[in-house]
């Protein structure tokens, strides 16, 4: 299934169930992937709220970079 834009959309296979945070299991016509919905985080004392998903990238982009493949 594509959206309007000619892109894959997105398939929600599944729910982490034991995940403290909204954590998806979604697929496209090419793979699967963990989604993390911002309107799913819980707020945590040491973080300001809604910004889980900044950190996460931030993580995945530095082991990308620096070739850890995490």
């Amino acid at each position: 299934m594509t959206d309007s834009s000619g892109r894959d959309m997105l398939e929600i296979v599944g729910q982490m169930s034991n995940a403290s945070n909204a954590t998806l299991l979604v697929k496209d016509s090419n793979a699967q992937y963990i989604y993390k919905p911002v309107s799913g985080e819980r707020p945590l004392w040491d973080f300001p709220d809604g910004t889980l998903a900044n950190r996460e990238r931030a993580a995945y982009l530095t082991s990308e970079l620096l070739g850890w493949n995490l």
